[in-house]
């Protein structure tokens, strides 16, 4: 594993009892789809990129990386969540922990960065027997949602450093250094690569989801490669880690679902409840109100024609007496 982590791709298969991880075995028959049009890349990328050339990459990423980990830790002990974030009280927030990486296990990382990074209009599906290597002999980039979120972390505290000279009126852009932005970019690619295969409901992981978008055959497997290509699924791991409160109201894994809306359907369907039963209330007041005068009307009347004939019968009988 020491060996992977400085780059080194063995061709012998560590022997991980099957079932505790995924079944990799079928990687090496994996192929691009033939239509996929390569785009050019930049020299640290490419497949021709020599091993000492790819041992200088991987140690200017781990040097960032161990910067910006370690301001994160700083930030976490002041109890300040770098990228600034909403925060609910600690007893109901769902954020995830990241993970606390050793030295191997960032060179590891700085590794996964430097193969799953692409460029728009691009792709690192040429480069998926290499990102598999990675995550069969490092089982935790999958097991640990930790992990993810500490990429997250760091690609959001990036962009809040970027962002710090906002508020002097300054263009916030124009003063991060060029290091930080080609980071960030590169970070959001392995934050991608290591969020989708959850994201996508591939319970067989990274393997699973490569075997389907590499030659994309069904339109299920299209969708998930154009949503690779344009990193989608990093995009709302991003945004998970940014509002991890919000978590609750989505699917399993961050996914849109129906049932992570029932409380706000609850919720709404009791409010449409208590204005109906206002406005019935109140229609009922109001015509009880109305009505009561018409009642006591009724009633005066009523007397009025019942003493009538009694009236009328006196009247005669004066008469009578009179006459007499």
């Amino acid at each position: 594993s020491s060996r992977l982590a400085e780059g080194f791709w063995p061709s012998s298969a560590v022997v991980i009892p099957s079932i505790t991880m995924n079944d990799y075995s079928k990687w090496e028959n994996l192929k691009d789809s033939d239509d996929e049009v390569e785009a050019s890349k930049p020299s640290w990328q490419s497949d021709e990129m020599d091993h000492d050339t790819m041992l200088q990459q991987q140690n200017a990423i781990d040097q960032w990386l161990r910067r910006a980990i370690q301001d994160l830790h700083r930030e976490e002990q002041r109890g300040n969540r770098p990228e600034g974030s909403f925060r609910a009280p600690p007893e109901l927030s769902e954020a995830t922990p990241f993970r606390k990486v050793t030295k191997e296990e960032r060179k590891v990382l700085a590794m996964l960065v430097l193969v799953c990074h692409f460029e728009e209009g691009g792709t690192n599906l040429d480069r998926h027997p290499q990102m598999l290597d990675l995550f069969r002999h490092h089982r935790w980039l999958e097991q640990d949602p930790g992990a993810l979120e500490l990429l997250c972390r760091l690609h959001n505290a990036s962009m809040k450093r970027g962002g710090d000279d906002a508020s002097s009126g300054h263009h916030s852009r124009a003063h991060e250094s060029p290091e930080d932005a080609r980071m960030r970019n590169m970070l959001m690619s392995a934050i991608n690569t290591m969020a989708a295969p959850s994201r996508a409901g591939c319970p067989g992981g990274l393997l699973e989801l490569v075997n389907m978008i590499c030659t994309p055959t069904t339109e299920d497997a299209r969708e998930l490669r154009y949503k690779w290509q344009k990193k989608d699924f990093g995009k709302d791991a991003l945004f998970e880690s940014l509002f991890p409160d919000l978590k609750k109201y989505s699917g399993k894994d961050g996914n849109d679902a129906d049932g992570g809306w029932w409380e706000i359907w609850l919720m709404l369907g009791i409010m449409v409840f208590i204005v109906i039963s206002v406005v019935v209330l109140l229609y009922m007041a109001r015509a009880s109100a109305s009505s009561a005068p018409s009642a006591t009307n009724t009633t005066t009347t009523t007397t009025m024609l019942t003493s009538s004939p009694d009236s009328g019968s006196n009247n005669l009988s004066t008469a009578g007496h009179t006459e007499l």
